[in-house]
């Protein structure tokens, strides 16, 4: 028997990057002397090997190499600014000041609309969204296999509930911020695809419980006298590629019904999305998350760069052994 790994084929960096190592760990553990075959366990010592390896190699000086290289980075942007009479944190807060957009807060002058809007703006509104928005989550997490039919209408009763209140909700904020203010906050735009999301869910909920109902049908009944063998030859033709037809279109709509509900169903669970609007800590860190991606472009470059050039190297030297043999 004779394995395709070997150690004139295998390089030290396919361990740095993890690429298969525990295939060629168990294959060097079963290794046994030259021209003899493997056999199972038979030197499990050199598992030390590899496992020194990789905690100096890959763990160890790889992240070294990636932190040298950031801070030498660091370095040399602060070159730029070597000759300024200003730190660091003074630059990086005149840069703020300066990409700051101010804050525009809408206040209607209409008496009634004022009120609307003092009332979906205050805080016990804010607070009852938010314990409606955790009920909801408690009875997403409610269900169970095999549950009772009684069991599930509820559910889906509390489901129409939930969907009515956060249409109120969109209908009393659109009534006090009007169309154009409303659709300009982001949040608001994920509110209404959620309410809309959630009322086709219900709909096609209904109808697919409603075509799933069976229907009773009447046969029209004739004589004898006047029924030919003819006749119930062709009718009995008729009636079976009727029934196959039904029952494909059937099984298409049923399936196809599925479907639509699954996607539909999304929605509720995406209300969970919704906490993210009401808590101000949350939003900040969704959005210092977000911000960090903005170097994610600049550091896959680095390691695209990184990987080609050891591709080349690992080229050049690979055909440079087989040219020679």
């Amino acid at each position: 028997m004779e394995y395709s790994i070997k150690y004139s084929n295998n390089y030290y960096t396919g361990m740095s990057t993890f690429e298969g190592w525990p295939a060629l760990l168990y294959t060097s553990i079963d290794s046994n002397a030259e021209d003899f075959g493997p056999i199972h366990n038979f030197r499990p010592i050199v598992a030390a090997y590899y496992i020194v390896y990789i905690i100096i190699i890959a763990f160890f000086m790889v992240n070294i190499f990636v932190g040298f290289v950031i801070v030498t980075f660091q370095n040399e942007g602060e070159q730029e600014y070597k000759n300024c009479d200003l730190d660091k944190n003074q630059r990086n807060c005149i840069e703020f000041a300066l990409k700051t957009k101010p804050v525009r807060r809408y206040i209607p002058k209409h008496r009634i609309q004022y009120k609307v809007w003092w009332f979906v703006t205050s805080q016990p509104f804010e607070y009852a969204i938010f314990i409606l928005i955790m009920i909801n989550t408690i009875t997403l997490a409610m269900k169970f296999y095999r549950q009772p039919k009684e069991y599930t209408e509820a559910l889906d009763i509390l489901n129409m509930i939930f969907t009515a209140v956060f249409a109120l909700e969109f209908v009393f904020k659109l009534a006090a911020f009007r169309f154009k203010n409303y659709f300009g906050d982001a949040w608001n735009v994920f509110d209404f695809i959620i309410v809309l999301g959630s009322f086709i869910d219900i709909v096609y909920s209904e109808v697919n419980m409603l075509s799933s109902l069976p229907r009773e049908t009447s046969t029209p009944t004739a004589t004898a006298a006047t029924v030919t063998a003819a006749t119930l030859t062709a009718s009995a033709t008729a009636a079976t590629t009727a029934a196959t037809a039904a029952a494909a279109a059937v099984t298409t709509k049923a399936t196809g019904s599925i479907i639509s509900i699954n996607f539909f169903r999304l929605f509720r669970v995406m209300r969970l999305v919704k906490l993210l609007a009401r808590g101000e800590g949350i939003r900040t860190l969704l959005w210092t998350f977000i911000k960090s991606f903005q170097a994610l472009p600049y550091v896959a470059l680095l390691i695209v760069m990184l990987f080609f050039i050891y591709a080349v190297i690992g080229m050049q030297v690979s055909n440079f052994f087989l040219t020679k043999s």
